[in-house]
């Protein structure tokens, strides 16, 4: 498996490193249409982190996405960092998810994506969204 490959190179060559995966965050979907078979991954320990790119607006679907996540992951004894679509949503919301992702035990959070948050648009007008999410979260 191409996955089992590369982490087995890459730990033989450079042991500290850190190898992880953008995985859709539907475990079902990623496995029958996308072949990320994350689940697996992490179970066969090939994975360090696994970065599920739950990416919805709703943060009820949100939680469950990261819940099986975590769950699998720490199961395994991997970790979860849980991306966050911030270009779809205001910094109110990713803050929401950022706790909801701390409160389920993932080890990290990913925004997606750094171009958006950094310049003005609609969702974004005055180009501080990080600067929220610093206030805010940390």
């Amino acid at each position: 498996m191409l996955v089992s490959r590369i982490y087995r190179d890459v730990k033989r060559s450079k042991p500290n490193l850190i190898v992880s995966a953008a995985v859709f965050a539907n475990d079902e979907n990623a496995y029958t249409r996308r072949f990320q078979d994350w689940k697996r991954w992490l179970a066969m320990g090939v994975l360090d982190v696994v970065c599920p790119m739950a990416y919805s607006t709703d943060t009820a679907i949100f939680q469950k996405q990261i819940e099986v996540a975590t769950t699998t992951a720490h199961g395994a004894k991997r970790r979860v960092w849980a991306g966050i679509g911030a270009y779809r949503i205001p910094s109110e919301s990713a803050i929401e998810k950022i706790n909801v992702a701390r409160a389920l035990s993932a080890e990290g959070f990913i925004l997606f994506s750094y171009d958006f948050t950094a310049r003005p648009s609609e969702l974004n007008p005055d180009g501080a969204y990080l600067e929220r999410i610093r206030r805010s979260a940390f």
